[in-house]
């Protein structure tokens, strides 16, 4: 949270990096989102989706 609040600009494109190197299955943001609110990090999750359209 402390990297989003500081530099969103740089979260957004690491998440973006990260969602495009997902093949198998590939992932929407939806479900990239999700899969991180199922692995625990629902907080950022939520955080995140203000600039969902960024990656």
């Amino acid at each position: 949270m402390d990297r989003l609040n500081l530099d969103a600009e740089r979260v957004c494109m690491a998440m973006r990096q990260h969602r495009a190197s997902l093949k198998n299955p590939a992932k929407t943001v939806e479900e990239y989102l999700a899969t991180l609110e199922e692995q625990g990090w629902g907080g950022f999750s939520q955080a995140v989706r203000h600039y969902a359209a960024e990656f």
